[in-house]
């Protein structure tokens, strides 16, 4: 059965073939699943784009406070207490936006790892060797998920022939 659901595009078995563990049995149509994986790369890219202006942006705040503070030594009444604080604000702003880019970045390689999974789903493997005893689908027709409906939702049977028991009256 699928684990996912869309249009039968290639199916390269029939009803009574010998397949062998692993071979190809057919594809489900890639295209919605090709285009999640690229949108969950382009909004990888996007996030650790992110993640490295924000890091810019925390070294920058570090150091606006730290020459504030040199100046503020050498003269006191140069630097007020108020522009101090407006810069320790300003820089512990850029520390909690750097952790939230970080988190945006896992997020999207979970995305993206999530997207391949799903995309490697629409390829069919025989899970074991024997013979096609019983084929449900043909080219062309929709590929239920295998939790919505479970007798829709068988694609094929393959069957060990070499265990077989049979009882005749």
């Amino acid at each position: 059965s699928a684990d996912i659901t869309g249009r039968i595009t290639r199916l390269v078995v029939k009803d009574g073939d010998y397949v062998k563990e692993g071979q190809f049995l057919l594809q489900i149509d890639p295209q919605a699943y090709e285009a999640q994986v690229l949108r969950a790369e382009a909004a990888l890219a996007n996030a650790r784009a992110s993640l490295a202006q924000s890091r810019a942006n925390l070294l920058q705040a570090q150091r606006n406070l730290e020459r504030q503070q040199e100046i503020r030594k050498v003269n006191v009444a140069l630097v007020s207490a108020q522009e101090l604080e407006q810069l320790t604000t300003q820089l512990d702003v850029n520390k909690a936006l750097v952790t939230a880019a970080e988190e945006n970045v896992k997020q999207g390689d979970a995305s993206l790892k999530d997207a391949r999974y799903q995309l490697s789903r629409t390829t069919i493997y025989a899970p074991m060797t024997g013979r096609i005893t019983r084929l449900n689908v043909e080219l062309g027709e929709t590929a239920i998920m295998g939790t919505l409906n479970k007798d829709a939702a068988t694609l094929l049977t393959i069957s060990d022939m070499s265990i077989l028991e049979t009882k005749v009256k």
